[in-house]
């Protein structure tokens, strides 16, 4: 492969995307990008590929892993099924970038739609969707499985990416490559010292998936079980007993003020779900403000407490958030 730009997946003369490595030697194959001739390279020693001179084309895909590549396969047929023109890998020379797909619609915006897989930080995020706004483009992104897979506790990598929709709260979207569907994750809500909660949804379908996001349904809201909360005070007392980090300096606060730490503890101690966008239990800092008596500082919080979000304004949550906490 080495001098070549190699692709895994060629177009024939009617349009249809096939896979190399089930490509036929005797059929014609284009570039998805340039619409230029590729060769199919089916060796011994080498993965089954597409290949054209490097001068020839400005977009390709080197380098992708199978997750991606079976990903984006199914994206292209998702989105097909309804719109009419969809492009793999469309090159945007404005940008110097390439989205996975390119959405054609008529009545709205062009949609750019991005499948990521491997890791990505947050200012190539941020760079890159900025990129599509200025350019005029609706955009959104997809996860792959294996690296943004949700477990107990949500992180910066994953948190990123979270959106908000007022019918499903906080959400975040796959693609399962093994099971061929789209997979939402939504009502994402934190409670403190206990694993992140939320719902799954499953569909094959572009039409339902944008009839889920329409269709009212009640706040999801866990219960915190007496069970739960018995966890919460072990983990606390815990804390208490080693006194370090964020637990010394609530201690050395209440000292200094001459507060009641049982007290402050159990006031602090939250059961009612909140947003998924604090890298700290929301305990800290509701405490913290108990002891000193004072106003929470919104941006504080957000600096010191909340993951950056790529496409949300997390002080707006945590507004939200603040008067649920000290109303309850």
């Amino acid at each position: 492969m080495k001098g070549m730009n190699v692709m895994f997946y060629g177009i024939t003369g009617d349009k249809k995307l096939v896979a190399a490595n089930q490509a036929d030697k005797n059929m014609t194959y284009y570039c998805p990008q340039c619409k230029k001739l590729l060769i199919l390279r089916q060796g011994r020693h080498n993965l089954p590929h597409f290949a054209h001179m490097r001068t020839a084309c400005l977009a390709f895909s080197e380098g992708e892993t199978g997750e991606h590549l079976q990903g984006k396969k199914f994206l292209l047929a998702f989105f097909a099924k309804y719109y009419d023109h969809v492009e793999l890998e469309a090159y945007l020379s404005e940008l110097k970038q390439r989205p996975d797909l390119l959405v054609f619609r008529k009545a709205n915006k062009n949609l750019a739609v991005e499948f990521q897989c491997a890791p990505l930080t947050y200012d190539k995020l941020s760079e890159r969707s900025t990129g599509y706004r200025q350019q005029g483009l609706a955009f959104f992104w997809f996860l792959g499985k294996k690296n943004y897979r949700l477990g107990k506790r949500m992180t910066q990598k994953i948190a990123q990416f979270l959106n908000w929709s007022a019918v499903r709260g906080f959400y975040l979207i796959y693609v399962d490559v093994v099971q061929k569907r789209i997979e939402v994750a939504y009502q994402l809500q934190m409670v403190d010292f206990l694993p992140l909660r939320y719902l799954r949804w499953y569909t094959s379908d572009f039409l339902q998936l944008r009839s889920f996001f329409k269709s009212y349904q009640l706040t999801y809201v866990p219960m915190v079980l007496p069970n739960d909360h018995m966890h919460q005070l072990r983990v606390l007392q815990k804390m208490r007993y080693y006194s370090r980090g964020e637990m010394f300096s609530l201690q050395k606060t209440a000292y200094v003020k001459q507060a009641n730490l049982d007290e402050i503890i159990a006031r602090g101690l939250n059961f009612i779900p909140y947003s998924p966008i604090y890298c700290k239990a929301l305990f800290w800092w509701h405490a913290q403000a108990l002891v000193v008596n004072e106003n929470v500082d919104v941006k504080k919080i957000a600096q010191n407490f909340g993951y950056q979000l790529a496409f949300l304004n997390s002080e707006t949550f945590i507004l939200m958030d603040i008067c649920r906490l000290f109303l309850k």
